[in-house]
């Protein structure tokens, strides 16, 4: 009777786990992000060697996080697709992971088809920022 119990009570607590979601700030249809989520923002590109921009100001992050939600993405399904040639992380109430690479877009583990002109838009606009450029570890 006592492992019936036990048995239970652990398949209770790991389906109530289970469904138990965190609550983020992306409109997961559409991969929209929240600018007020967002405190500050790590963008790295490629070729090797990796380089890293970390945006502080306000006005910056607007640029960034408008650019991202401005790009028409069609929803796929999740792909197996590895590698970027842009990678986004966000810091604040939420943190966003973005990876671009060759006419697909990663938010947060979700898939977009995208145009390849977009990774370029977002290459010009950290080559505009004003950062000092560092290496990526």
């Amino acid at each position: 009777m006592k492992r019936l119990i036990l048995i239970l009570l652990t398949s209770i607590l790991i389906f109530s786990g289970c469904a138990n979601t965190k609550s983020v700030s992306v409109d997961n249809t559409k991969g929209i992000i929240n600018i007020n989520d967002v405190d500050n923002l790590k963008i790295v590109t490629l070729p090797s060697p990796p380089k890293e921009k970390t945006i502080t100001k306000k006005e910056d992050i607007k640029k960034v996080i408008n650019l991202i939600n401005s790009i028409k993405k069609e929803h796929i399904k999740q792909n197996d697709y590895k590698g970027w040639v842009i990678l986004i992380k966000t810091d604040g109430k939420e943190k966003h992971s973005i990876c671009f690479s060759g006419g697909r877009v990663e938010i947060d583990n979700l898939w977009y088809i995208i145009n390849n002109n977009d990774i370029d838009k977002i290459k010009n606009l950290y080559n505009k920022l004003n950062y000092k450029e560092e290496k990526y570890l």
